[in-house]
């Protein structure tokens, strides 16, 4: 039968055939693709190509058909003609998968071939929806065809993938900052790093910073991000590392090339072509935008100086400091006078307090092991970079530049906290440069010689414009602070405080003594009031430095006040006065005998609850003992003799507490408004610069000087009250004693019961 000889003997020599030559093949072309490319990954891919897997499934299926064939089915004769189909189909099956071997083998020898050709090889992994794991294998490729030539041939289809992916990304992101996948980011340094490590050659495709710029967008408006701006640096370090000093030139010139080009300011209300060719108005934002991404990049190479500074880079330094590629040169990645420098150097000084470890992350700095103190380094380097901008000044050609421009003083910061922070720094920066211009490498780094005589005079000049710049600062900061407005919001601030302070304060006492007395009593007034002269910008929006808790702590002096005097009246009720210790506590209110009905224990500058234990709540301050006796508490003065003090009186002797305005004259003068009316609290804050007579009584005082006074106002409030008692007042006082805080001993042996003892006395 023919089936049944082809499996026996064509299949099967066939079979054996494919058997001796693929499975070496295979595993030979395994180990070229990682010989020749260094990448498991391409291995991997090839691994997973649909030849290799069909041929390996044909492979099995005709093994395991060969061996059903030959072994497992029976072999005698009678039973193979009563199973002939059975025979034939399993023949026919083997054909089958044979043939399918066949085909597959001279598949993957054309895979084989394709792996083998780099440039067939890339545009297969990239040809259609490239995946995440093809995107990884062909950096790997790039790698390795670096590594191995520089045909041009090979490496430009590389670049050209590159770019088309980049610039792909981009698309419908204009105005949009662009963080690219972090495959691209990982391929980047990678290749970087080969390219530092390869040896060099005098003309190649793939010297320089062709896959650094890349990442710059010059005709699509979009912008740079965090994570980019990261990998550059990192590129760049690696490429000093590697000491390719022409490549950092080439960068430096590229960078140079794209501010001035492809970073050009905006101005609000200019019309610009788009990258469509349409003409578009620059709206404000935009043109805010642009100075941000402007600045940022600048502050970028700022900070590469200074790493180069910091590695003792002068040479490379000095030709940077230098370049131009127009006459009269452009220094535009650099700070070109006074107005440019000295901010700059402010706002890195601000922001070290701002963002503690921003520049350690933006700008990390090569063998810098400090842990916290990194990010203060870094930012001494970039102070030392900064002054060695305002030495460089002094080098740069004369004939195409002024001295009125090159030392010209900035215009002083709008913010008062900034001026005042500007202020503070002004020694800083005569420190940096008093520390470079003794510096000896900065010969090294300026192109003229400095000799000590003109450094002299450089650095008399300098502390002089230095000084002026200061005193404008002063003049400036003194003349805000008189002239400024009070602000609306910070005195309604301070009002609102005051109320609820005073509500929180005074409602209980309120509560507690409400008495009704109208005949046969004692009356006592109670004025407490603040006359406290404060700087003007702590109730104004501009502030030079924060006045945290200065409204809180001017409330509470006037509440404090208040609290003294009204716990002075009860002790002009001549009360009973115990002494006992907390743990004595419940045996002293049983010898008092208290009535729920009759009495009442005002709990003073105490916690209920810290001397009776089972105390029940009532409401907010209000508590009952076991007994029912009514508890209340109330905030006390630690320098009244009533504090940490139980009060027990008769609720029928209750005072009446009733508070009053302030007199006509006093809200006059005082220019008073009230603020609340159930405590009848008068509040004002008054620029004295503006109010002679309070600035005349607040200069009788001797405490301020007229310059203070100038620039300060006066905080007035007023809570006036009125406090009637009944004559004859029964009042027992017990002093709350603590173990290992108070001395002496305790007297609650002394204690009678309330009743009889004022019934004798009376």
């Amino acid at each position: 039968m023919i089936c049944e000889t082809c499996a026996k003997e064509l299949v099967l020599a066939l079979a054996a055939a494919i058997l001796g030559v693929a499975f070496p093949l295979l595993v030979g072309a395994i180990q070229r693709i990682d010989d020749k490319y260094g990448s498991t990954r391409l291995v991997g891919l090839f691994a997973k190509e649909r030849a290799t897997i069909c041929f390996c499934l044909f492979l099995i299926a005709t093994i395991i058909e060969l061996f059903a064939y030959i072994v497992i089915l029976p072999k005698d004769r009678e039973v193979r003609l009563a199973d002939t189909i059975w025979y034939e189909a399993w023949g026919y099956m083997a054909a089958v998968c044979c043939i399918g071997m066949v085909v597959g083998l001279l598949w993957v020898v054309y895979l084989i071939r394709v792996y083998y050709d780099a440039p067939r090889l890339q545009k297969r992994l990239l040809q259609g929806n490239v995946s995440l794991e093809k995107r990884k294998a062909w950096f790997e490729l790039w790698a390795a065809i670096i590594k191995k030539t520089d045909n041009i041939d090979v490496l430009r289809p590389c670049y050209q993938s590159y770019y088309e992916w980049i610039i792909n990304y981009r698309l419908g992101k204009e105005k949009k900052e662009v963080e690219y996948p972090p495959e691209l980011y990982d391929g980047v340094i990678a290749i970087n790093e080969i390219l530092c490590a390869s040896k060099k050659k005098v003309v190649s495709i793939h010297n320089g910073n062709d896959i650094i710029t890349a990442l710059w967008d010059d005709f699509q408006q979009t912008q740079l991000s965090e994570k980019t701006y990261h990998v550059i640096w990192t590129c760049l370090f690696q490429q000093l590392h590697y000491k390719h000093y022409d490549w950092l030139i080439v960068y430096w010139r590229m960078a140079h090339q794209h501010l001035l080009f492809s970073m050009q300011s905006y101005y609000e209300g200019e019309r610009i072509q788009d990258n469509k060719g349409n003409f578009v108005t620059i709206t404000a934002e935009e043109a805010s935008k642009r100075e941000s991404d402007r600045k940022k990049f600048k502050e970028f190479h700022t900070a590469l100086g200074a790493m180069l500074l910091y590695k003792k880079e002068y040479g490379l330094l000095k030709q940077m400091l230098y370049y131009s590629n127009a006459k009269p040169p452009q220094y535009v990645l650099l700070y070109n006078n006074l107005a440019e420098i000295i901010p700059a150097f402010m706002e890195l000084v601000a922001d070290t307090w701002d963002n503690p470890f921003r520049l350690e992350r933006d700008y990390p700095f090569p063998d810098l092991q400090s842990g916290v103190r990194n990010n203060s380094i870094i930012n001494g380097w970039i102070q030392r970079y900064l002054a060695l901008m305002i030495m460089r000044l002094y080098t740069l050609p004369q004939e195409y530049t002024y001295r009125n421009y090159l030392f010209a003083l900035p215009d002083t910061p709008a913010e008062l906290a900034t001026k005042q922070a500007w202020l503070d720094n002004i020694p800083l920066l005569k420190t940096r440069l008093q520390e470079v211009s003794k510096a000896d490498w900065l010969q090294e780094v300026l192109e003229e010689d400095a000799t000590s005589l003109n450094m002299y005079q450089r650095m008399k000049q300098l502390s002089g414009l230095l000084d002026d710049f200061k005193d404008q600062l002063q003049g400036k900061i003194q003349k805000q602070r008189q002239d400024q407005p009070l602000s609306d919001k910070e005195v309604r601030e301070f009002n609102d405080i005051a109320i609820a302070m005073t509500n929180r304060n005074l409602t209980a006492y309120r509560a507690a003594l409400s008495g009704n007395v109208t005949q046969n009593f004692s009356e006592y007034d109670i004025h407490a009031v603040i006359r406290e002269v404060e700087p003007l910008e702590a109730f104004a929006d501009e502030k030079t430095i924060s006045y945290i808790n200065i409204k809180e702590s001017l409330s509470a002096m006037l509440l404090h006040m208040f609290r003294g005097y009204l716990l002075n009246t009860f002790t002009f009720q001549h009360p009973l006065q115990y002494r006992v210790f907390t743990e004595n506590m419940d045996m002293a209110i049983k010898k008092l005998q208290l009535n729920k009905d009759e009495h009442l224990i005002l709990c003073i500058g105490l916690e209920a609850v810290s001397i009776w234990k089972d105390a029940i709540p009532q409401s907010e301050g209000r508590f009952a003992t076991s007994d029912g006796i009514e508890i209340q508490e109330l905030l006390g003065e630690f320098n009244s003799p009533m504090d940490r003090s139980l009060v027990i009186l008769n609720k029928c002797d209750l005072p009446q507490l009733e508070f009053m305005p302030p007199s006509d004259g006093i809200k006059e003068k005082f220019h008073l408004e009230k603020i609340d009316d159930a405590y009848q609290l008068y509040t004002s804050v008054v620029k004295l610069k503006e109010d002679e007579e309070l600035y005349d009584l607040a200069r009788r005082r001797g405490t301020y000087s007229s310059k203070q006074l100038q620039e300060s106002v006066m905080v007035s409030a007023d809570i006036n009250a009125r406090v009637r008692w009944k004559l004859y007042t029964h009042m027992v006082q017990i002093k709350v004693l603590y173990q290992y805080l108070d001395n002496g001993s305790d007297n609650v042996n002394s204690i009678s019961p309330f009743n009889r003892y004022y019934s004798k006395k009376a």
